[in-house]
């Protein structure tokens, strides 16, 4: 019965998977959305943990100007002003750490001039490394804002 031998043949094809072509297809498919995913990705990451950096450096700040004006000079150390360490490690969370550790993105430390002076800065630490468009952040006593790049240059994006 040529009826029931053109059924078999379907059947037979139907229940053999995939083609070579339809994996292939798959895989191209797939290729291009990691590679469009991925970059969008890791600047979202890169640019959360700019945050971090950005909080903690305006956190201190407000502790420099309240301990300005219970002591009349500036912390030169970051413990002065209450945290754990003279440098002050950061994690993901913003958290600080005993030290630099693999989980942490961003070390603080003040640069005190002057018992009116400072400037604080924030510097790429372990999985931050990858941002080179940012890799300092600073702000002074006058409260002035400034970032840097991998090659020592001003960057705009930033802050």
């Amino acid at each position: 019965d040529m009826n029931g031998l053109c059924h078999t043949q379907l059947k037979r094809a139907s229940s053999q998977g995939f083609s070579l072509i339809e994996l292939m297809a798959t895989v191209v498919i797939i290729s291009l959305l990691s590679a469009i995913a991925f970059p969008s990705y890791t600047n979202f990451v890169k640019k959360s943990r700019r945050s971090t950096a950005k909080s903690t450096l305006l956190q201190m700040y407000a502790r420099q100007e309240n301990h300005f004006a219970n002591v009349k000079s500036y912390a030169s150390k970051a413990s002065q002003l209450g945290y754990k360490n003279d440098v002050v490690w950061l994690d993901d969370s913003g958290d600080e750490e005993s030290g630099e550790t693999s989980e942490s993105i961003y070390s603080v430390e003040i640069d005190r001039t002057s018992n009116f002076e400072y400037s604080i800065t924030a510097s790429v630490a372990g999985r931050q490394v990858i941002d080179t468009d940012c890799v300092s952040f600073t702000i002074t006593h006058q409260g002035t804002k400034s970032a840097k790049n991998d090659e020592g240059f001003a960057s705009t994006d930033c802050w």
